[in-house]
């Protein structure tokens, strides 16, 4: 008990000579916390190539960890947030070919003039008006119907032909900048709070460091002071966003998560799960051999329908065998021209998809603790390192105030003890 009076005494003895110090160092250690942090938010998306300083080298924590957080959010997507049978299912065949009849019929026609003098130049010239004006008639009639059965039949099989997790892979890893939007959408919101909990972190230090400093008056208490901020600022700094503290009803980032799902909607729905991309990953996807079997059956159906009813004419001209390459050659085209040829359906696509309200709904429902961990997940990303640069910056920033605190602490005591 002797021993603790006596240190209480030595202390607040030489408060009045450094309490100015003192004062100062929670304080300082408080700003150097929510500076730290304010410069890791910096170097998680900053710089997109490495750059080097001599044989040190920094390169933005998500483009290193770009494979992991691909990973991460198409898991997330296309296994918790929507499913391609949903998708799909939503598009109503028969609007969907109404939405597109024209383009469809525009584009048989040209098929069909630029097949027949691809195979039998001056073909087309050579038929009778009436054998080209029933081809014509019957090819427009029939294949409307042929592309709304194949729909029906992509939508019957939706999970086996739209890999909408290499859907989502391919988008993200296509275009890095996209990833990162969406872990912004993630973070940002709560990086504020983050900041404040770094400075709060460092202010806690920091006061620990000024009793420690007033019992001893060592110099070397500052250095050592700035390397724990810069150690634990961020680290423990995320504990707390995710922790509800005793004055607050909720941890910080469940009471943003409406913006955080907006958000992380918005930029599912209007860049990456999109018309397009859906598109895309039918035609060129994992499974495109069997959308491209339905199609080809489609236009074969298509072509067989007008050709059995002009038959003498057609195998009079072409022969059977040549026939037989022509309808090949027509599906072939017709997979070709499919991206334009359903572009003026993409506003029905879109709008019946509804791919923000799918993911919105999930995510304002998800458990709490699913929903914590898109953030938990994405301030991991180069947590290692970026705590270790905290460090070495918040050695090098105290370690500038050693020399003249030891200038004060000398002052009071030729040897810098309290006792003397």
């Amino acid at each position: 008990m002797n021993d603790h009076r006596v240190l209480a005494v030595a202390v607040f003895a030489h408060l009045d000579a450094r309490w100015p110090v003192c004062l100062a160092i929670p304080v300082a250690a408080g700003v150097l916390g929510l500076a730290l942090n304010l410069l890791a938010r910096q170097l998680t998306f900053h710089p997109v190539r490495t750059v080097r300083v001599g044989p040190v080298g920094w390169q933005a924590t998500v483009v290193r960890d770009t494979p992991h957080l691909v990973r991460l959010h198409a898991t997330l997507i296309a296994g918790e947030l929507l499913s391609a049978q949903e998708i799909l299912s939503r598009l109503d065949p028969a609007r969907f070919t109404a939405e597109i009849a024209e383009p469809v019929r525009r584009t048989a026609g040209e098929l069909a003039v630029h097949i027949a003098q691809r195979y039998k130049p001056g073909l087309w010239e050579l038929l009778p008006e009436r054998g080209k004006r029933l081809l014509g008639n019957e090819l427009r009639t029939h294949l409307p119907g042929v592309v709304r059965e194949v729909i029906e039949q992509i939508e019957a099989n939706a999970e086996d032909v739209l890999d909408l997790d290499h859907l989502v892979c391919l988008a993200l890893t296509e275009d890095p900048a996209l990833l990162q939007r969406l872990i912004r959408n993630v973070i940002d919101p709560v990086m504020p709070v983050l900041e404040r909990r770094g400075a709060m972190v460092g202010f806690a230090i920091g006061l620990l460091a000024a009793l420690v400093f007033a019992a001893t008056a060592q110099p070397l208490v500052l250095p050592l002071a700035g390397l724990a901020v810069g150690l634990a600022a961020r680290p423990l700094g995320q504990r707390l966003l995710f922790i509800r503290l005793p004055f607050t009803r909720s941890d910080p980032f469940l009471r943003l998560r409406r913006p955080v799902a907006v958000r992380y909607a918005g930029t599912v729905a209007g860049e990456i799960v999109t018309f397009d991309r859906v598109i895309g990953e039918l035609l060129h996807g994992t499974h495109a051999a069997k959308v491209r079997a339905m199609v080809v059956r489609g236009v074969q159906r298509a072509v067989d329908s007008p050709v059995s009813v002009a038959k003498p004419l057609v195998t009079a001209a072409i022969g059977s065998r040549t026939l037989q390459e022509m309808k090949r050659a027509a599906a072939d085209g017709a997979m070709q021209h499919i991206p334009e040829t359903v572009r003026p359906a993409e506003g029905y696509a879109t709008a019946a998809m509804d791919v923000r309200n799918a993911v919105l709904y999930r995510m304002l429902r998800m458990e709490p603790a699913m929903f914590v961990r898109l953030p938990r997940q994405a301030l991991a990303s180069g947590a290692i390192r970026l705590a270790a640069l905290g460090g070495m910056s918040g050695l090098a920033v105290s370690s500038t105030s050693r020399c003249r605190s030891s200038r004060r602490s000398s002052a009071i005591s030729p040897n810098g003890s309290p006792w003397r």
